[in-house]
């Protein structure tokens, strides 16, 4: 009997998990017993893995990841779960005790890895939680997940101004004035590890300023630049 550990690639992020209550529920749905699962798409930075991390939580999930690096190999996303040389039926045999899987960049998997998701999913017995980038090319194989309606497609949208406020100042630490709220949420146009990175310059650069008279926080300086940023 083959046993599988949870990947120690599960986020630990600095920031608490804030908005998208809907969407998380979506998710978690998707993934209950009984049902297929669920493809998660977006731009980049909008938050993807960060909502299925979140929605996987406490369960009994594997994990999985396409790179850049390893397109051109053979069943590279798989590495961790098979043996070094295995076929696509001997892979989905191999997988057979696995009742919820995440692939996060999806667009990145080899087309061996894309053909055994696709699989996977034709088969109905291993709950998928998909993750991919709009605008990035994705195996056919990837894309016919939702366009042939094997399972349903989120398509996540940035955080809207309120949520973002929300996030930001939990970031921070301290609530901001809206002014800065919409200042960050201006430069940032929905990619929240830029709103991170970018909030964490302007504190370590001690741009918060207080309002008087307020418990708020104001950010009045120029833009830091930084690697990041």
């Amino acid at each position: 009997m083959m046993t599988y550990e949870q990947d120690a690639k599960t986020l630990h992020l600095p920031w608490p998990f804030t908005g998208r209550e809907d969407e998380l529920e979506l998710v978690r749905r998707s993934i209950a017993a009984g049902r297929p699962g669920i493809v998660v798409t977006g731009p980049a930075g909008v938050g993807k893995t960060r909502l299925v991390t979140e929605a996987v939580r406490g369960t009994d999930c594997v994990r999985t990841a396409g790179s850049p690096e390893s397109r051109d190999i053979p069943f590279a996303a798989f590495a961790h779960l098979l043996p070094e040389s295995v076929t696509l039926h001997r892979a989905l045999k191999v997988l057979s005790g696995v009742r919820l899987l995440l692939v996060d960049d999806a667009h990145w998997l080899d087309d061996a890895s894309a053909a055994l998701v696709h699989q996977l999913a034709v088969h109905g017995r291993t709950r998928l939680v998909v993750v991919a980038t709009d605008g990035a090319p994705a195996p056919g194989a990837v894309s016919r997940l939702w366009t042939g309606e094997l399972l349903p497609r989120l398509a996540l949208r940035p955080l809207p101004p309120q949520e973002t406020a929300q996030l930001a100042a939990a970031g921070a630490g301290r609530p901001l004035e809206p002014l800065t709220v919409r200042r960050l949420h201006g430069l940032c146009r929905g990619d929240l590890r830029l709103l991170r990175d970018l909030l964490g310059a302007v504190r370590e650069d001690g741009l918060l300023t207080r309002v008087p008279g307020t418990d708020e926080w104001a950010w009045r300086g120029p833009v830091p630049v930084t690697p990041a940023v």
